[in-house]
């Protein structure tokens, strides 16, 4: 059976806008607290999101937890850690980190 991958090849990833990636992981990571929380209690197995998560260092674990997992409604939090260049070049990194793990699992 052909494992059916969120994106057919790399340059899909390539030409999705920053905003279209983010909505793709907000939307996954509210799919996956739903599953998460629907089969905690049957299965004892870590879900693709904690994978992903744990796999992080500290910066891609925060900015990661921070916008897709608690949805920090205060838009600039980021500043009281990095710059907003420094962020947005994390977070471009980390989306991307995230499209490719979530492409190959």
């Amino acid at each position: 059976m052909e494992k059916n991958n969120v994106f057919k090849n790399e340059n899909d990833i390539e030409i999705l806008s920053l905003y279209q990636k983010r909505k793709f992981i907000n939307d996954f990571c509210r799919f996956a607290k739903l599953e998460i929380k629907n089969h905690k209690n049957k299965f004892n197995k870590k879900s693709l999101l904690e994978i992903f998560v744990s796999s992080l260092d500290k910066d891609s674990s925060k900015i990661f937890l921070e916008e897709f997992i608690v949805g920090d409604k205060e838009s600039e939090w980021y500043l009281e850690h990095w710059s907003k260049g420094t962020y947005y070049k994390k977070l471009n990194l980390l989306v991307n980190q995230f499209i490719r793990f979530v492409n190959v699992n």
